[in-house]
């Protein structure tokens, strides 16, 4: 529960009578882990610090010790029992609520007795010092999920770090606050999950001071953070040698003092701290980065900035279109807009000014890197179709079937009708040549016998597949009929037959196939 790498044996739960091992423990489960909330153990402590002739818990249990010192409640009456005479760590009264807006990390996180983390205390402050390394400093935040959509963090730093955590997809780009407390937010993607356990990586200079205060675990109505106008939090930009370049970093602040800045600009560029507006005029080839922060009085955000630049136009141009591949079917508007983009550009005289060939590379760029696949993949092969289904009766839990989780799944309350319906979109279709599907971790029955189909209309259904009746315990494929090969449908069903079991609950799914655009 605390999130430490626990040794783990497999352990048989269902045996028949004539020894057959039909279901094993494989792992310590993933769900509900770090809801330490959940638990109504905090009167053991006083048992056997008390009743027992003062056993000495932090040595004799550790890890119960240490989820006790952190006062995560079940209840607001938990704490109603301490008995009166009571000094010491078993005196401190928890916080009242089991789920607070406000978390204070350093009593809902676990460094993992790290060098590079540890509880510090400034007057009434007390926080969580972490030292960014390469291979990344690891804690974890304990009982502390949300489902909201931006979420918080109040930090201190003295340098730039990155923050990965489990469930998000994105990396946090923690910027230099220069030794100031100040907020940063994350906005939580579609398919993403802020969950009972977050695993957090920070990677960076050891030189670096990364101080954690408090998370928000809703921050929609109490933060206002800087917003860039035109620019991500990771920016790549390919300039050449002469060529006069401009960038907008220009930001919006519902709050007062608004200051964009950097500290590590190129030599010879200029930044200006109101408007954003960057200016370079590249005189040696090179790749450099650096960081632009726009902070108000309270919070700060940031982005990553890359400027490759290569020794002429012919070299810039190459470099800004590397990502296309002649091979892989785009989107038609995302490819006609990078073709119009690219032949602008080549259509440019030897002699045009740098500054106007520039603005055309940059163009081409962007349209570069807004290409989109027909059929993006994942790493199986198969198709990443939760980011191309329009529609489905399972809303952003459709997300979970790919995470390569076998214990993170669409609750079977979804399901009311035991099946999955995905829309494709009315300008789409797929063509399947084969699905596989797996259970949830010891659950498996409410996976099995399960059937895909195929439809246009959504009313008249066609069969792709026999029934999968073999128990999903990993990964199971199953072909498309070949009298059914090629043909493409708007929406997929994935249904299953309650005989053998009434709830249906799959872990992952896969979709092999292609995209079609029908417009």
């Amino acid at each position: 529960m605390l999130g430490y790498d626990t040794p783990w044996v497999p352990v048989a739960y269902d045996i028949g009578q004539n020894g057959e091992l039909r279901a094993v423990y494989p792992r310590i489960a993933d769900n509900y882990r770090g809801r330490i909330r959940g638990f109504d153990f905090w009167d053991i402590y006083y048992y056997y610090s008390r009743k027992k002739n003062g056993v000495n818990l932090a040595e004799k249990a550790p890890y119960y010790w240490e989820a006790f010192t952190k006062r995560i409640i079940k209840s607001d009456t938990d704490w109603t029992f301490i008995p009166a005479d009571v000094t010491g760590e078993g005196a401190i009264v928890a916080q009242r609520e089991q789920q607070p807006t406000v978390v204070e990390v350093a009593l809902r996180s676990n460094l993992f007795h790290s060098s590079n983390a540890a509880v510090v205390k400034e007057g009434d402050t007390t926080f969580v010092r972490v030292i960014p390394t390469d291979n990344g400093t690891r804690i974890a935040i304990l009982s502390a999920d949300t489902n909201q959509k931006i979420i918080g963090l109040r930090i201190r730093t003295t340098g730039v770090a990155e923050l990965k955590m489990s469930g998000l997809e994105k990396i946090w780009l923690l910027p230099n606050t220069e030794g100031r407390w100040r907020y940063v937010a994350y906005d939580v993607g579609r398919l993403e999950r802020f969950l009972d356990i977050v695993y957090m990586s920070f990677k960076g200079s050891p030189q670096t001071k990364v101080d954690l205060d408090t998370l928000l675990r809703d921050a929609a109505d109490k933060l206002a953070p800087p917003v860039f106008s035109s620019c991500n939090q990771y920016v790549r930009i390919v300039a050449y040698v002469g060529a006069p370049m401009t960038l907008d970093f220009s930001a919006t602040s519902a709050a007062d003092g608004l200051v964009i800045k950097s500290l590590d600009l190129p030599i010879g560029s200029s930044l200006n701290g109101n408007s954003g507006a960057f200016s370079w005029n590249p005189t040696q080839e090179g790749d450099y980065s650096f960081v632009v922060n726009a902070g108000n009085t309270e919070a700060v955000a940031a982005s990553r900035v890359r400027i490759i630049v290569t020794r002429d136009r012919e070299s810039a141009a190459a470099k800004a279109e590397s990502g296309f591949n002649k091979d892989i079917p785009y989107v038609k508007a995302t490819l006609e807009k990078y073709q119009a983009a690219s032949n602008e550009l080549r259509a440019l005289q030897a002699e045009t000014d740098g500054k106007t060939c520039f603005a055309k590379l940059l163009h081409l760029q962007q349209a570069c890197d807004a290409l989109q696949p027909l059929t993006p993949l994942l790493s199986d092969g198969s198709m990443d179709y939760p980011k191309l289904v329009a529609a489905s009766n399972i809303g952003d839990s459709i997300g979970l079937l790919t995470d390569g989780n076998d214990d993170t799944f669409p609750v079977f309350t979804l399901a009311k009708n035991l099946n999955y319906i995905f829309d494709f979109g009315m300008d789409y279709r797929i063509s399947p040549t084969a699905f596989a599907i797996e259970g949830r971790l010891d659950f498996e029955t409410r996976a099995k016998d399960v059937t895909f189909f195929g439809s246009n209309d959504c009313k008249s259904w066609t069969q792709l597949t026999p029934p999968i009746t073999k128990l999903p315990t990993e990964l199971s494929k199953i072909d498309v009929s070949t009298t059914h090969l090629g043909e493409q449908f708007r929406y997929l069903k994935i249904e299953k037959d309650r005989k053998s079991s009434p709830l249906f609950e799959p872990s992952e799914l896969r979709i092999f196939g292609r995209r079609y655009e029908v417009k």
